[in-house]
């Protein structure tokens, strides 16, 4: 064994220099503009393949969300591939009308909702969402029956009903359903996709995290100019179309994500505890009923306020001709108003003062989560913090692998810096145990391998390893083309400066030992401490895998 880890090293440290030439390649080719609107565009051609990778990076994700409205950028990322005035409806005048008269019996369903006790208010909206889908439950004789059950419930919960208010509440919901069918009828389903994929288009997604919203495609380079006319325009006009339907696939993920997934429900509970007032300790896809509480007029002043032109990152790499492609996207992009850029948040997490706990119960396997607050990507103890995170639990010699799964402590492990990065964050390990060990032993092992973190520096090979197989990752990751755009749009928006990138490499390249273990000792202490633990409530099925790293949750 040492004798191949020996050869490993020596292999990847010869290949540092042709890991520089590739990163100086490419930073010279980058050409950056920033249109009149204030609208960045960032261009890097390269390949043989006449294929472009787009991404349109709007930095605002969860963290700019408020009270009462948590997850709606994730439910507008949604809602922007269902179209415009133009793409994706039969007729945008009647739908229009129908927009009107849906909000209106909606507002007014929310009014009557306002009115009962905070408890039985949930209800109403969850039926709301099942009639949405249309078909049998949204029939009036169904309506009924639906409402007559709410209605023994609320009787039940102390809640009266009148025979006014409860045929009030009928007609409500009937011409809300009817309406809601009515303009599900003009809506031309999958067109923005259908238009990019008859154009060659692949890989068409987006996502959303704590910090940012990125929609991304791969298409023919002669596409580009199709690409640039319907992104400015879905930029510009997005209609939160079918916002009920879509409503539902959000609580639908929400349930099968967070709400009976054993990791997804930890990890909630674990950033609402580490995060007393900062809005990371909110889940990206939100609360439910702040979900169910969504209006068209919620989404569209969220949409206004945040996709603004000096908020947004436009990123092409591929085979194309930079100088036609950044006129082309001028002619289309700056037709986009400017405005000011949002405000970002004013909440500050405190300083936390002693360690925090908290338990959820679970039909599932144990997990240990274990986080320390750290600050955020910009700040200059960031590269000693990634190399701890990797020099913990990277690869079968690191030291959290070789010290717990080789031992069979534990049965996965694994450490990164998260949820965010514009703001202060964590620097967190997860653990599962083995069944020859316990949830409480396996707390008491990971403590002392933090120690030992704190108290054993580097060695010379361990930091070598670390860091070669970092720049191994990135590079990686740039020789992919949608990879290379995406990091090119996060350093833009998130560190400042695109460059940050290749200034970061080498940042990470110069950590020593004694950095590392200062970042350890500052940031790895109890009282900094949130520890969050999933006890099992039955006796669920073993793992079918041993040893292979818990993965970070998606954002």
């Amino acid at each position: 064994m040492g004798w191949e880890r020996t050869m490993l090293l020596v292999a990847l440290s010869t290949m540092l220099p042709l890991l520089a030439g590739e990163f100086d390649e490419i930073e010279k080719k980058i050409d950056v503009c920033t249109l009149d609107n204030g609208l960045r565009v960032i261009l890097y051609r390269r390949g043989d393949a006449p294929v472009v990778s787009c991404i349109t990076y709007v930095k605002t994700g969860s963290v700019d969300e408020v009270v009462g409205s948590t997850g709606i950028a994730h439910q507008l990322e949604h809602l922007a591939f269902k179209g415009t005035a133009s793409i994706g409806t039969r007729d945008f005048a009647s739908e229009q009308r129908l927009f009107a008269e849906i909000d209106k019996r909606y507002d007014d369903l929310l009014a009557l909702q306002a009115e009962l006790p905070s408890h039985a208010r949930t209800a109403l909206l969850e039926i709301l969402a099942k009639l949405s889908s249309g078909g049998d439950h949204a029939a009036p004789d169904k309506i009924k029956e639906h409402t007559t059950v709410l209605r023994a419930r609320w009787a039940k919960d102390g809640v009266k009903l009148d025979d006014a208010r409860f045929a009030q509440l009928i007609e409500l919901m009937n011409g809300w359903a009817a309406r809601v069918q009515e303009a599900d009828r003009f809506v031309i389903h999958n067109h923005y996709a259908n238009v990019i994929g008859c154009a060659g288009g692949a890989g068409l997604n987006a996502f959303t995290s704590n910090d940012r919203t990125v929609y991304l495609v791969s298409l023919p380079a002669n596409q580009i100019e199709l690409w640039a006319a319907l992104e400015s325009d879905r930029y510009m006009n997005t209609v939160p179309r079918q916002l009920e339907k879509e409503k539902q696939v959000v609580l639908e993920e929400r349930r099968m994500r967070t709400e009976t997934r054993a990791f997804g429900k930890l990890y909630e509970a674990f950033d609402n505890m580490a995060f007393a007032a900062h809005p990371y300790g909110v889940a990206v896809i939100g609360h439910r009923s702040d979900i169910l509480n969504y209006t068209r007029e919620k989404i569209l002043n969220f949409y206004r306020t945040h996709y603004t032109p000096r908020n947004t990152i436009v990123v092409l790499v591929g085979r194309f001709d930079v100088e036609k492609t950044r006129e082309l996207l001028k002619q289309y992009f700056s037709k986009i108003p400017a405005v000011p850029a949002p405000a970002e948040p004013v909440t500050v997490e405190p300083k936390q003062t002693g360690e925090r706990r908290v338990d959820v119960e679970f039909p599932a396997q144990p997990i240990l989560l274990m986080g320390f607050h750290i600050p955020e990507r910009k700040h200059p103890d960031t590269p000693a913090l990634k190399v701890l995170a990797d020099l913990a639990s990277d690869g079968r010699s690191s030291r959290f692998y070789t010290a717990l799964v080789k031992t069979r402590r534990a049965h996965t492990v694994s450490t990164w810096l998260g949820p965010g990065e514009r703001y202060p964050r964590l620097w967190v390990a997860s653990a599962e145990p083995s069944e020859e060990s316990t949830l409480e032993k396996l707390e008491e092992d990971v403590c002392l391998e933090i120690e030992r973190l704190r108290s054993v520096a580097p060695t010379a090979d361990e930091l070598k390893r670390v860091i070669a197989s970092y720049r191994m990752g990135v590079l990686k990751t740039l020789q992919d083309n949608m990879g290379l755009a995406i990091e090119l749009a996060d350093y833009e928006a998130l560190a400042g400066d695109w460059r940050g990138l290749f200034r970061e490499i080498e940042a990470i390249s110069a950590v020593q030992p004694e950095h590392v273990i200062a970042a350890a000792q500052k940031y790895l202490t109890r009282s900094n401490r949130t520890v969050a633990r999933l006890i099992s409530t039955e006796e669920p099925e073993s793992p079918q895998v041993l040893g292979v790293p818990a993965s970070p949750p998606k954002e």
